[in-house]
């Protein structure tokens, strides 16, 4: 995934006309994006907000902020997140885009079916003028997950996050470069890539305690 503070706007298909059409209906409906969730909570599932700043200078994080002005005082205006700059939803990839829009109507988010499934029928209208739909991927539970796919080419399938940030999104990341490497060096940065994923994933996993290190030189005896 890519950065969502980063300075460029990288190329997308999902215009900001089509964007901001869909987060109206959220808006217009009165409908919570965060779903059932605290929306810091929601967040955290796509972003590692702890690596992300904050617009108050009483905390250090986006964590912080979003938890005293949404959870505690509840005094940002409900469409906060289309406009916030640390996220740029109306300006991120496509990918990373339509992951969020897909999280909306997770089931972990939104448990009722028949209000997920008319979110989405609903979302459709506007992302199909790009070339682009939200489909049942798959179920859990019983329940719908959606995922996105383009609409006459190669099928897009996003998987859901492993819930650590920090291997989410530069493996989001390698998906986005590996669509556009066209020669050998594009393609190497792209294992690179999925190499930190590899060795930040190993680090998160060890315990000293239960992985002593190796003694290579009794083994080689």
């Amino acid at each position: 995934m890519s950065s969502p503070t980063q300075a460029e706007d990288p190329p997308r298909t999902i215009s900001e006309v089509t964007r901001r059409e869909i987060f109206d209906q959220f808006t217009a409906g009165g409908v919570s994006w965060s779903g059932r969730l605290e929306e810091n909570d929601f967040l955290a599932r796509l972003y590692d907000l702890e690596s992300l700043p904050s617009d108050d200078y009483r905390f250090k994080t986006a964590a912080g902020d979003i938890w005293k002005h949404r959870v505690i005082n509840h005094d940002w205006a409900d469409d906060w997140v289309f406009h916030d700059g640390r996220f740029r939803l109306l300006r991120c990839p496509d990918e990373e885009f339509l992951r969020f829009l897909c999280e909306t109507v997770h089931p972990v988010v939104r448990s009722d079916t028949d209000e997920a499934q008319a979110l989405v029928a609903s979302f459709n209208e506007e992302p199909r003028r790009d070339g682009w739909e939200l489909f049942e991927r798959k179920q859990i539970s019983g329940r719908p997950v959606f995922a996105a796919r383009q609409i006459g080419g190669c099928v897009e399938v996003f998987d859901e996050p492993v819930g650590w940030p920090k291997v989410d999104r530069p493996m989001g990341e390698a998906r986005e470069r590996l669509r556009e490497a066209s020669n050998e060096e594009q393609f190497q940065a792209v294992g690179l890539l999925c190499r930190e994923a590899l060795i930040t994933l190993a680090q998160a996993v060890y315990a000293a305690e239960r992985h002593p290190a190796l003694d290579f030189d009794a083994l080689e005896k």
